[in-house]
């Protein structure tokens, strides 16, 4: 796998995507096509559903433009970059909590 993948937020994305919903948001969609794999984002991490233990934060890059989307501002077709190996460094590991 290479060290970096190239995310593309297309106008489907954009036209298809609900603001503030973070499963039918247009990045998550272009991270799922990417990746193949079901995300959410919450805030400015990325969750896969599938079973991985851990949250990835998303390039500064994407949180604003996530966040112009969010606010209901005009936005165009982007692309960004995810480095992998940065990602896993930067990993924040999802602990269960339990309710008291």
């Amino acid at each position: 796998m290479p060290d970096t993948v190239t995310i593309h937020v297309t106008q489907a994305d954009i036209d298809a995507g609900e603001p503030c919903a973070c499963m039918h948001d247009p990045v998550t969609y272009a991270i799922e096509r990417a990746f193949r794999r079901p995300v959410a984002i919450h805030s400015d991490d990325l969750e896969f559903l599938d079973g991985d233990p851990g949250m990835y934060t998303l390039p500064l890059t994407a949180r604003g433009w996530l966040n112009r989307f969010d606010a209901e501002e005009p936005v165009e077709p982007f692309s960004f970059e995810i480095d992998l190996d940065a990602w896993d460094a930067e990993r924040v590991a999802c602990q269960p909590t339990h309710g008291s």
